[in-house]
């Protein structure tokens, strides 16, 4: 219970007006996000984004409804195609990059 107050959560919003700290570089067809150790991140149908890549670390992810879990370790990723809502969390602290 302690530990998940100490969690930060993320959603990605296309028409949000500012971009969280974290977030080193977007622009329209990438986006790459520094994640702490548990951090999670919502991905809706709306982000329009239709990949992940682990540039560091090691990434959980799971669909919505549940659609088989996947983990990705450096180097790997992962094609949403149409699953969308996805639900992502960091095992260890991680960098990403979502892919339009």
């Amino acid at each position: 219970m302690i530990g998940a107050l100490w969690q930060r959560w993320i959603t990605f919003i296309l028409a949000g007006n500012s971009a969280p700290s974290h977030i080193t570089s977007a622009d329209v067809k990438r986006t790459t996000v520094r994640l702490v150790r548990n951090e999670l991140v919502h991905l809706r149908k709306r982000n329009r984004y239709r990949e992940v890549s682990v540039r560091h670390g090691i990434i959980w992810l799971t669909g919505t409804p549940a659609c088989g879990d996947v983990i990705l370790h450096c180097g790997g990723r992962f094609e949403f195609g149409d699953q969308l809502p996805f639900l992502l969390q960091a095992m260890e602290d991680s960098e990403i990059e979502l892919s339009a």
